[in-house]
């Protein structure tokens, strides 16, 4: 007997954490070493993130303001993929037949 373990599943009436998520991870190259982080849009201001890791000796001050852009950069796409994916969930939903509708909504997972 096997049993489903998953618990991915398409469900489009709820966001999924992609949708919610304020976190971007950050790669930025950098020599000798990149520099890996999270950076999360809401909770963490960017410039004592910045000085934060310039502090830890991860990133050189000469790279602030190179840093603080590729960060911005990365915000932006991370933000305009969460909207893309919301926008498409909804446009799902739209597109979606009664019948369809009330089968998600009345759908049961045991």
């Amino acid at each position: 007997m096997s049993a489903i373990l998953s618990t991915d599943f398409y469900q489009p009436f709820k966001e999924d954490e992609f949708e919610q998520s304020t976190e971007v991870p950050i790669i930025y190259p950098v020599e000798p070493k990149p520099v890996f982080c999270e950076f999360d849009w809401e909770l963490d201001e960017l410039e004592e993130f910045t000085d934060k890791l310039i502090e830890a000796e991860e990133l050189s001050a000469d790279q602030k303001d190179a840093f603080k852009e590729f960060v911005k950069e990365k915000v932006r796409e991370a933000k305009r993929a969460n909207r893309e994916a919301r926008e498409a969930r909804k446009k799902a939903i739209a597109d979606m037949s009664a019948e369809t509708k009330a089968a998600f909504d009345t759908m049961r997972f045991y």
